[in-house]
C-alpha cells in the first residue's frame, strides 16, 4: 500500500507529528515530489506496522 492510500481517512497533521515532520513535507512525500531519508522511510514503515513499505518509499519506480 502506498502512503497516500494509507492516509485516506487519517489525519495527515497527526501522522506528520508521529513521524517527526511537518504536514507540508508529508504532503510532498504523498505526492512523490520528495523522497524520505532512509531513516524517515524506516520510521514510516514502523509506525504503519509495515503496511507502507520503506523500499517503496525510497524507490517508488521499482516493480514489486
Amino acid at each position: 500500500m502506498d502512503l497516500k492510500e494509507y492516509l485516506k481517512g487519517r489525519s495527515r497533521e497527526e501522522f506528520a507529528k508521529q513521524i517527526g515532520t511537518t504536514k507540508n513535507y508529508l504532503n510532498l512525500l504523498v505526492c512523490r515530489s520528495r523522497r524520505p531519508s532512509p531513516e524517515l522511510a524506516f520510521k514510516i514503515e514502523q509506525i504503519t506496522g509495515g503496511v507502507v513499505d520503506r523500499m517503496a518509499l525510497l524507490y517508488p519506480n521499482q516493480e514489486s
